[in-house]
């Protein structure tokens, strides 16, 4: 697990996670509905994406533009959620 500070595009919200880094997810975050919401990545929304897992099962997820600091590195990503993430690695702190 890797500490991160999470906010959206334009900066306006923000919050700590706990991120769990897979080698097997070729996207960019994977948060749960609540960071997702807290961070109003709904109101940023571009076109939905499809994701197949590790079992075959299709999952339409929700994306949107996140700004992602970790240590004094920040970088631009895509921000995923979907009804079934765990909320575990979403720890809010700022």
């Amino acid at each position: 697990m890797v500490e991160t500070v999470t906010y959206n595009p334009v900066k306006t919200k923000k919050i700590s996670l706990r991120l769990v880094v897979d080698t097997g997810f070729q996207g960019g975050i994977l948060l749960p509905p609540q960071a997702y919401l807290s961070l109003r990545l709904n109101l940023m929304e571009e076109v939905e994406a499809t994701a197949i897992t590790a079992t075959g099962l299709e999952v339409r997820l929700r994306v949107a533009k996140a700004i992602v600091e970790l240590g004094e590195k920040e970088f631009t990503c895509k921000a995923y959620t979907t009804l079934g993430v765990r909320k575990p690695y979403w720890v809010e702190r700022c």
